[in-house]
């Protein structure tokens, strides 16, 4: 396992850096609502983790699925790792994930990954008028298609990465394509706290097979994870900004009770509860990680969600 030498004095001119990036953003519009965004689905946190922390995951180090919020993690991987994701969620709908990331060998200094998702929506109602009823339910499916890496610079104290995603929708016979990126950053402030930074898509370009085209919200994360008790218990925040929605506060809580082998974990995701359990094991030399989460519905229709990954660590 790669060891992380404390943050060189250099940091400290980081700070005053990352508060204008998120100052500089513009707004377009006070959104209360996502009905509007491009590839809006792509927001939904990935992973039951980083959902159980209730999205506070953009410092999270060596976590294969917080790299949907900062590609600089890419950097921090210590083994390979093979995710899968699975979420039910409203109205039928669904949320596949299987990723890879890896470190790109025994004490290297950076690592890569891909990835792909996949949402299917039990159908969206097509009103031609204000009635009671649908028209019709028209079929609704999109993916995404990710790769990523990060980098640490001399001294381990900052690491930097970018990443680009690929969009694929059809949506009733109609069909988009389109591609964005991320710009990551993680300092490694100090031994136990670490902070990380995400400029998601400043430039994205979607077109529909109408002759529509769209872009996606420009967006900012703030992320910090402050440990004690030798990393058995952790503290996360992020703060996240969007051209698209009022800023979103996101809040997270780990303890291992058995260190190594079980978690506890709670959060809050803009304003909604999330709880989770996470259990740690080696099987014939693998690592096997296995997380679930429960949170309540943002859309207030009182359901609980339920979300479910595996991730497999293999030792390089």
């Amino acid at each position: 396992m790669r060891r992380h030498r404390p943050a060189a004095a250099g940091g400290a001119l980081l700070a005053p850096a990352l508060a204008l990036a998120l100052l500089a953003l513009p707004r377009q519009a006070p959104a209360s609502d996502d009905g509007g965004q491009a590839e809006a689905w792509t927001q939904q946190q990935i992973g039951a983790r980083s959902e159980a922390l209730g999205g506070a995951v953009a410092a999270l180090v060596a976590d294969p699925f917080a790299v949907q919020w900062n590609p600089a993690l890419f950097g921090t991987m210590d083994q390979w790792h093979v995710s899968a994701f699975s979420a039910l969620l409203p109205d039928t709908s669904s949320l596949e994930y299987a990723g890879y990331a890896a470190e790109a060998g025994p004490g290297a200094d950076w690592g890569w990954g891909l990835d792909y998702a996949q949402q299917n929506t039990g159908g969206l109602e097509a009103r031609s008028a204000n009635t009671p009823g649908p028209d019709s339910i028209v079929p609704d499916s999109a993916s995404l298609f990710r790769l990523g890496m990060g980098y640490w610079l001399p001294g381990h104290w900052l690491a930097l990465g970018a990443d680009l995603k690929l969009y694929s929708h059809a949506l009733d016979g109609a069909t988009a394509n389109g591609f964005s990126e991320d710009l990551g950053a993680l300092w490694r402030a100090r031994s136990w706290l670490d902070l990380g930074l995400d400029l998601g898509d400043p430039l994205s370009v979607v077109t529909w097979s109408t002759g529509r085209g769209e872009a996606l919200p420009v967006s900012a994360r703030l992320g910090s994870v402050a440990r004690a008790l030798g990393g058995r218990l952790a503290f996360s925040a992020d703060l996240a900004f969007s051209t698209a929605e009022d800023p979103q506060l996101h809040l997270g809580f780990e303890f291992w009770p058995w260190a190594g082998a079980l978690a506890l974990r709670a959060g809050v995701d803009n304003g909604q509860l999330a709880a989770g359990l996470g259990a740690r094991a080696t099987v014939f030399g693998t690592r096997v990680a296995l997380d679930y989460a429960a949170s309540t519905d943002s859309s207030g229709s009182g359901q609980l969600l339920n979300r479910l990954s595996l991730d497999l660590g293999f030792d390089l």
